[in-house]
């Protein structure tokens, strides 16, 4: 299973959620979901964020780097889930780029990303809460 998520690596909540999303991916395979985690995007953090994913899944990890907007649609398709907490996110046009995609998303109740994933539907919407984000993704992730 692919679990991933585009985002700029910039100092703060962005890096945060990133990390969310990397302990999110340790903690379904410490419990034997075969899962994989891709990150496309650039930033200021990426390479600290590169780096501590390896830590944390060694090889089950590939972080991109920048992807042309053309080339994100292929990406995207390669997931099984989109998943990103959306941390003070306003809107978040990743959510509804990877839902045109076909891929489910998971994000937090924060500011924006409730209005354009529809909980239940086009997938679910957590508290902003790593431990229920992280539960909402594994929820998904046994939802065949």
């Amino acid at each position: 299973m692919v679990i991933g998520c585009a985002a700029m690596m910039r100092p703060g909540v962005k890096t945060e959620g990133v990390q969310w999303l990397v302990r999110t991916v340790a903690g379904l395979r410490d419990s034997g979901v075969n899962a994989f985690l891709a990150v496309a995007g650039g930033g200021d953090n990426q390479e600290a964020c590169t780096e501590y994913a390896t830590e944390m899944l060694g090889d089950a990890c590939v972080f991109t780097g920048p992807v042309e907007r053309d080339e994100l649609p292929g990406f995207y398709s390669a997931l099984d889930i989109f998943a990103f907490p959306g941390i003070r996110e306003s809107v978040g046009m990743v959510y509804l780029e990877a839902q045109a995609c076909g891929v489910p998303c998971v994000a937090t109740d924060d500011l924006g990303a409730p209005r354009v994933v529809e909980h239940g539907e086009t997938g679910l919407i957590s508290p902003v809460d790593e431990a229920a984000f992280a539960e909402a993704v594994s929820r998904l992730a046994g939802d065949e």
